[in-house]
């Protein structure tokens, strides 16, 4: 039987069924390298690729043991696309090609694009390697080794190109932020490689960061804090023990301006598991605000949970952070489960498989169901906040499709 992936959109009514207070100690990290580059020009010209080292083994076996979960039967069965709904969508003002997968030293797979655009630019990272272009598609500089940021900083971040890059624009305060994880072995340390642009100019001089970590703090997602006043981070953290989700809280305000920087570290399993016991808990993101102006909004992490890992009842759980201290490391979250329309992660009877078949052929891909897909972003608007996320849900007989959903608030609460 083929599998395939569908295009099929879901727009779902939630429902706050549960919330709680929880107050959740964490632990201080303090930035073990910081400084200020050159301008970022001057670093590019003169980067090489290092020696070719032992890299991380990026497969479903890195969360550790995982229970395996019987599929129930398709909530969708009939499921069919109505194509009478397809329309033309507008054309793109612009549209350049970015970097070949052959400019990555290892080629890797797969190729973890990220890009985001400013008021001139675009700066598009791609596993090992950055191009940054002006707004009409012409490159300024690139592709180059992403580590190219770190050069003359010293440490992991100099010495490694590992990737699992994020690049994010701060329209509050016109900065850009690039960041990579650094990785010394397979069995740990590593640190969470962190650059902020000097000023609007992605080409110029950044405030440069090593948060070292251990075991490892795998697949780092970034994200913005409404009030422009934080960079939260999910981490996987793996390694010898079976790994779990934490949380990173940095300090942005003295991130941008150049000054020590300290993140606060949340066991995320334990905020979960408090309201969601038997639940195997992965692929939670942090909020990414994208608006121009600060927000009065909490900030939070969110990601979704069925019944087929543990879950009471499928939903969206939303972490919000309700206070924090940098210096004691105090935390206090509260805890919503947004019930919403049932849906089946399970492909060809397993959690996390190999077996989306793809229609030029080549491999069979993962649906990666079990993770929220980066990023969460968020926007205040006259009327409301909102939140739109996405992941992958099998519609029936092993067919992927893509849910989409958009959170509302609109009383402030």
């Amino acid at each position: 039987m083929k599998r395939f992936l569908a295009p099929f959109l879901l727009v779902c009514i939630t429902t706050t069924v549960y919330a709680q207070q929880v107050q959740q100690p964490a632990q201080p990290n303090l930035a073990v390298r910081q400084d200020e580059s050159p301008a970022l020009m001057t670093m590019t010209a003169r980067t090489a690729w290092g020696p070719e080292r032992e890299r991380m083994d990026k497969n479903e076996e890195s969360r550790g043991e995982m229970r395996v979960f019987n599929s129930p039967a398709p909530l969708y069965p009939n499921a069919q696309m109505d194509k009478t709904l397809l329309v033309p969508g507008p054309a793109p003002f612009v549209s350049f090609d970015g970097p070949e997968q052959s400019d990555n030293e290892f080629e890797l797979q797969p190729p973890d694009p990220n890009g985001v655009i400013g008021p001139g630019h675009f700066v598009g990272m791609y596993n090992l390697v950055t191009e940054i272009f002006d707004r009409n598609g012409v490159s300024l500089t690139g592709p180059f080794p992403s580590n190219a940021f770190f050069n003359g900083f010293g440490g992991l971040c100099e010495e490694t190109n590992d990737g699992y890059p994020i690049v994010l624009y701060d329209g509050i305060h016109n900065r850009w932020i690039v960041s990579q994880f650094a990785v010394a072995s397979p069995t740990g340390p590593s640190s969470q490689c962190i650059a902020v642009s000097s000023s609007a100019d992605p080409l110029g001089s950044y405030f440069r960061y090593e948060f070292a970590h251990q075991p490892i703090g795998d697949y780092p997602k970034l994200g913005l804090s409404p009030s422009g006043e934080e960079l939260l981070v999910m981490y996987r953290m793996f390694g010898p023990s079976p790994s779990f989700l934490v949380g990173g809280i940095m300090d942005y305000t003295t991130m941008r301006t150049g000054n020590p920087a300290v993140e606060l570290l949340v066991n995320m399993d334990e905020l979960v598991e408090a309201a969601e016991p038997e639940v195997f808990a992965d692929g939670f993101l942090p909020v990414n605000y994208v608006g121009q102006a600060p927000s009065d909004q909490l900030p939070f992490f969110a990601g979704h949970l069925d019944t087929s890992t543990g879950a009471s009842f499928d939903q969206f759980m939303v972490i919000d952070l309700t206070s924090f201290d940098f210096e004691s490391g105090d935390v206090s979250v509260n805890i919503s489960q947004l019930a919403v329309d049932p849906y089946d992660l399970i492909f060809c009877g397993e959690l996390i498989v190999s077996c989306i078949e793809q229609p030029s052929g080549g491999s069979l891909l993962q649906p990666l169901s079990l993770f929220t897909m980066h990023s969460l972003s968020s926007q205040d608007f006259d009327s409301h906040f909102g939140t739109v996320a996405t992941h992958t849900v099998n519609i029936g007989d092993d067919r992927a499709a893509i849910r989409w959903y958009e959170f509302r608030n609109e009383n402030g609460d």
